[in-house]
């Protein structure tokens, strides 16, 4: 358990009480992943509702009181929040607008107040302990890995599925549970579109390759980009690219405790402006137990990096019908700075042409 942050949460608790349903948000809390149930935290108490099918598993990774909501669930936590005198509930904003409108009727009509939580444990997750750093690290490294492996896989005719796929495989073999998105592996003019999907096109000579790679290992996430080609690039190319990775430094060069990241994101736009271009997503965004969470690095965003976070930089520059070009960086906050996680040489990775 992340003693912590409930001690954090139940600071702010009197005759309220928070129910979580959110996974990730419960595996953080809890540090056990795929729980099924919902998590109660009062001022004084930790209680996790299950059911029968998952009811003996939580009881044997949890080291708090497991309830068997035998029969109707709400029923169940509302006996709960009574005995505790529980005067208001809080749940998540996950749940969708018509359970939320039923929860609500519920526990009003047993005399409960019921909220919208905050996001008070979003806040939370973006400041990882070094447990949390380690995991994504180990997440990190068996990124590195399958993108170097699978530049071996490149060759004429191969397919974007045929290479997505091989990374898909390479995870699980070097001990990821899976990806931690859907892979983008996408050729020559698709490549301008930033979360192409991976199809049964066969490589053909001269094309840039752009491969968007993230790992999920216990839970917790990678995330990183490289642009690649295959044959002999123009000047154009090779020009844009050194644009994107020189605004990509800059952009890094601004990471630190204490900086906006509206800031980060807005020299990197300016900057493309600047030569003709136009970043249309956000510089980056955190990673953890999600791979897209706070905070997030956008010019409307008023976050403040502070030591601990995880985030991606991925400036792009996108030539619709043409190619896009995009370097992503993992990047962990330190102290004084930052430190790249995702340790994959940005120099232009190019593969020689074969007959087709």
């Amino acid at each position: 358990m992340k003693k912590n942050s409930i001690l954090k949460i139940q600071a702010n608790l009197t005759d309220d009480a928070y129910i979580f349903t959110n996974k990730k948000n419960i595996h953080y809390l809890t540090e056990v992943d795929n729980l099924e149930g919902n998590l109660l935290i009062t001022k004084k108490d930790v209680i996790f509702f299950t059911d029968f099918r998952y009811f003996e598993e939580a009881c044997n990774e949890l080291a708090i009181d497991v309830v068997d909501f035998v029969g109707k669930k709400l029923e169940c936590i509302n006996r709960y929040l009574k005995k505790l005198c529980i005067k208001k509930v809080y749940f998540e904003k996950d749940i969708t607008y018509i359970q939320a409108i039923l929860n609500k009727k519920f526990f009003e009509a047993k005399g409960i107040e019921y909220e919208m939580a905050s996001n008070l444990i979003e806040k939370l997750r973006e400041v990882k302990n070094d447990k949390e750093i380690e995991l994504i690290r180990k997440s990190a490294d068996i990124n590195n890995t399958i993108f170097e492996n699978v530049l071996a896989e490149i060759k004429l005719g191969v397919t974007e599925k045929e290479l997505k796929y091989f990374l898909e495989n390479r995870i699980r073999e070097l001990g990821g549970e899976g990806s931690s998105f859907d892979l983008i592996v996408i050729f020559d003019k698709k490549s301008s579109m930033p979360h192409g999907v991976s199809g049964d096109e066969p490589l053909k000579n001269n094309v840039p390759i752009l491969i968007d790679i993230g790992v999920n290992y216990k839970g917790y996430a990678s995330d990183m980009t490289r642009t690649i080609f295959f044959g002999t690039p123009e000047k154009e190319f090779l020009e844009i690219y050194e644009l994107v990775k020189d605004v990509q430094k800059q952009a890094l060069e601004m990471v630190r405790p204490g900086a906006r990241v509206k800031d980060i994101d807005q020299r990197v736009k300016d900057f493309l402006a600047l030569k003709g271009f136009n970043l249309g997503h956000s510089t980056g965004h955190g990673v953890g137990l999600d791979i897209h969470e706070a905070p997030f690095i956008n010019v409307n965003n008023d976050d403040i990096l502070e030591e601990n976070m995880v985030i991606t930089i991925e400036p792009g520059i996108y030539m619709p019908n043409k190619y896009g070009i995009r370097i992503e960086d993992l990047v962990l906050v330190t102290k004084d700075g930052y430190e790249i996680l995702s340790n994959i040489d940005k120099k232009l990775i190019i593969i020689a042409r074969g007959e087709y």
